[in-house]
């Protein structure tokens, strides 16, 4: 039997949900970045991509109309990469490796991305790691932001 094997990863940024940095950020937005990256970290071109599989819980908002496949083509993969989306209410990004690994072992695919959610107690422990220093970067990323699009649309005076 063909085996399958994890050949590059990539995640999205975290944030505080509804406020905070990405908080206006739709899902396929974000995923599309991670699966560009992904790709580009394997060395592969999109069109070689078979299947896009996003493992989310209870999908809401933008992630409710196939996020997998919305997040394929906001990465810039080809119409014929096709997506799904897996909802387990628990371990979904789970289920979506053991997926992605089975269609490469037993249906013969040669290039699938599964994608995993973090669970509330990796994020606890990420936040506890560098929480204090996630603060500081959305202020000073906010401000800039805020200083840029002063800039544009100001004429040139800086945001304080």
């Amino acid at each position: 039997m063909k085996q399958a094997v994890i050949v590059s990863t990539a995640r999205t940024p975290i944030g505080k949900a509804y406020r905070g940095l990405f908080n206006n950020t739709e899902a396929p937005t974000m995923a599309g970045h991670a699966i560009r990256a992904a790709v580009a970290r394997a060395g592969i071109e999109g069109a070689e991509v078979e299947d896009v599989i996003m493992g989310c819980a209870m999908p809401q908002g933008t992630q409710s109309l196939n996020v997998g496949r919305l997040s394929a083509l906001a990465a810039g993969l080809p119409v014929t990469v096709s997506g799904m989306t897996m909802d387990r209410q628990c371990a979904s990004g789970l289920m979506a490796i053991a997926t992605a690994a089975k269609q490469v072992m037993v249906d013969g695919m040669q290039v699938v991305r599964g994608t995993t959610d973090k669970t509330k107690e990796d994020l606890a422990k990420w936040q506890e790691e560098v929480g204090d220093k996630l603060e500081q970067v959305q202020v000073d990323a906010e401000k800039q932001l805020n200083q840029f699009t002063s800039l544009l649309l100001g004429g040139g005076k800086d945001a304080e």
